[in-house]
């Protein structure tokens, strides 16, 4: 049988192309281990998929049958065919697509089975006929789609509906079980591509050569933001250490800045302060505090750790504040010569052209988290858990999370420790080249309040 496999995914959005980048060699294993053709469809995705319905109609003239999917799919069990899958079904005849597994929608377009004959032609030309209808619908002609088919029991026959297990398996919702990885195939439903990356380099490793998946792997819970935590409510962890001189100046000039912020959108900021100990400890009890913050009902759900000794603008704050990353870091330059960059970047992984860049780590001086990072490192290292001393705290259960360490005999702060557990987990940290803060000298500090050195 003539089979092609065609992956679709944006031209537009450079975290989808390295997405692409990531998962094209398991397609491209997949086809060839069965004979298949493997072609890729690069476009605008947006504001509507007319051009993948145009172009698939080109091409299944040329096929018995096409597999279509994004780069969001794994090919886990790479033995299992679509005419195994189809079979399975008992489809026959036009197109199946399957049900979706953790949501309440009754069906999904993302992957798709079809089959050369006039059913599937005839569903592509009714998309391609009523664009004007669905283009502006959220999910577009996957909701049209659905609605013929209830309207128009003629037309419906001309799909077919698989369960989610047979060929959209999807990691999500509270449900941990080892076919949401993928008896087939796995689709990131419900991720956004700042966590499809990381899961499609975890899953990766669940395939070996020959093919075959070894699980299960509940990795994903590492990554999915599962929690109830409101990414509106950020919380603003300001450590003051070193007994700074211009911090009274600082709260000041803060001050105006949160009533600006807070009035600026659906943002919500809620200010933190610490003191009278060393600054990784400082970290953890705002850290234990933000994580146990409620606002109104609402938990907090984002963390940005600000030194006093930074400089920023509004517009600076309330990009990191709302950034989809899940840690994400400012460049400001370090105190030091030759005054580099307060990062480490990874060989080979350059700015995107968004401006963001993956990195080994980041200085933690301007420095944007979601909670459920925390949430889930604390979650893979229990051992962190200690009783607190400290006064405020004293019988408190705290983690031990913002400590110094030793790699490869040289010390690193704890700034980067943090980087480093978290990447272990298949985290991914990015620095956001398009914010650059200041970083305050001693005699700038000193300057603010009127003095000299």
């Amino acid at each position: 049988m003539n089979i092609c496999l065609l992956t679709c995914h944006s031209v537009t959005n450079p975290l989808n192309l390295e997405l692409a980048r990531i998962t094209a060699p398991n397609h491209l294993a997949y086809a060839q281990r069965h004979g298949f053709s493997q072609q890729t469809l690069r476009m605008d995705w947006e504001p509507s998929k007319l051009g993948f319905l145009v172009a698939l109609k080109k091409l299944l003239p040329q096929f018995d049958m096409v597999l279509t999917h994004g780069s969001d799919v794994l090919m886990m069990n790479q033995s299992i065919t679509p005419q195994q899958v189809a079979q399975k079904a008992n489809h026959r005849v036009g197109v199946m697509f399957a049900r979706e597994s953790h949501t309440d929608w009754p069906i999904n377009n993302d992957v798709g089975i079809w089959w050369n004959d006039p059913a599937s032609m005839a569903v592509i030309d009714r998309m391609i006929a009523d664009e004007p209808v669905w283009r502006d619908y959220a999910w577009i002609w996957q909701n049209h789609l659905w609605n013929v088919m209830q309207g128009e029991p003629d037309f419906a026959k001309k799909i077919t509906l698989a369960m989610p297990r047979d060929m959209n398996a999807s990691p999500g919702g509270d449900n941990e079980a080892r076919w949401k990885c993928g008896d087939w195939l796995c689709h990131f439903l419900g991720h956004n591509e700042f966590t499809k990356i990381p899961i499609a380099r975890l899953m990766l490793k669940k395939v070996s050569a020959d093919g075959s998946y070894h699980g299960p792997t509940t990795t994903y819970r590492r990554i999915k933001r599962l929690s109830k935590r409101d990414p509106n409510l950020v919380v603003l962890a300001m450590p003051n250490y070193e007994g700074m001189a211009h911090v009274e100046t600082f709260n000041a000039s803060l001050f105006a800045l949160f009533e600006a912020a807070n009035k600026a959108g659906q943002t919500r900021f809620v200010k933190l302060d610490g003191g009278g100990t060393q600054t990784p400890r400082m970290r953890d009890l705002l850290l234990y505090k933000a994580r146990n913050l409620v606002v109104d009902g609402k938990q907090a759900g984002r963390i940005g750790f600000i030194d006093y000794d930074m400089i920023f603008n509004l517009e600076q704050l309330l990009k990191m504040a709302r950034h989809q990353a899940p840690v994400v870091g400012a460049l400001y330059p370090k105190k030091k010569p030759p005054f580099d960059w307060c990062f480490t970047p990874i060989p080979g992984k350059g700015t995107m052209s968004n401006g963001l860049q993956e990195c080994a780590e980041i200085g933690t001086g301007f420095k944007f988290y979601d909670l459920d990072v925390f949430d889930a490192i604390i979650a893979e290292n229990p051992q962190t858990e200690y009783d607190e001393t400290v006064e405020e705290f004293r019988g408190h259960a705290v983690n031990f999370i913002f400590h110094d360490q030793v790699v490869d005999r040289h010390r690193d702060s704890e700034d980067y420790t943090v980087d480093r557990m978290w990447r272990d987990m298949g985290g991914i940290v990015y620095v956001d080249t398009t914010v650059k803060v200041g970083h305050m000298m001693r005699y700038d500090a000193l300057q603010l309040r009127g003095n000299r050195p």
